[in-house]
């Protein structure tokens, strides 16, 4: 299980802002399921505004990703 990133952690190569939000979290979601193989990811909704699009956006952005790895049987996303 991976859970979305510590506030106190560096930021990510993979990051181009000063800050990890908006579609830099949908990434990060793929990136702990396709390159570190976690099984699920606990997305954090406490305390801000959650994007109500984050499953759409995942399946959007990664179609091959997720037509191979079927999001809430093969992999999970907690809220």
């Amino acid at each position: 299980m991976s859970t979305q990133h510590p506030d106190n952690a560096n930021l990510p190569a993979w990051c181009t802002g000063s800050v990890i939000e908006g579609n830099a979290e949908i990434h990060e979601v793929y990136f702990a399921f396709h390159d570190l193989g976690c099984q699920e990811v606990m997305w954090d909704s406490e305390g801000k505004d959650v994007d109500t699009r984050v499953v759409r956006k995942l399946l959007s952005s990664y179609p091959e990703y997720f037509s191979a790895n079927q999001l809430g049987k093969d992999v999970f996303l907690t809220y």
